[in-house]
């Protein structure tokens, strides 16, 4: 079995990697593996920058992930936060309403994970 990565860890990555930091030096840093921090900026629709600089570079709007279920409200995955996540951080932040229209959502559930993010985006 894997071992769970904490949300502050993977906070403080998708920082680095946003700052500029090459994923080799965040894998060094925090001590996970090149792979899953590619795998998390790809769920997080990131693109990987390659070279001497390094990081990854946000899509200009950043694309939900696919709709697996239908579901009354359940906390959401990785996917959703990290797109939430992706949705803020741009230069002109999306609205709650518009993220919770592409996630497909309630506007409260986007409020709330906002809310209760600063326990897994820091």
């Amino acid at each position: 079995m894997a071992k769970k990565i904490a949300w502050e860890v993977r906070a403080e990555a998708y920082h680095r990697l946003l700052a500029g930091e090459s994923v080799l030096g965040v894998s060094e840093v925090l001590g996970v593996s090149r792979t899953a921090l590619s795998k998390w900026a790809m769920l997080a629709g990131m693109e990987r920058v390659t070279g001497p600089v390094g990081g990854v570079v946000v899509a200009p709007e950043p694309v939900p992930p696919r709709q697996a279920r239908v579901r009354r409200y359940a906390r959401l995955g990785l996917e959703e936060r990290a797109y939430i996540q992706a949705c803020l951080d741009l230069a002109e932040p999306f609205s709650v309403r518009r993220i919770a229209r592409n996630l497909g959502v309630a506007a409260s559930t986007i409020s709330r994970e906002i809310r209760e993010g600063v326990r897994w985006f820091v």
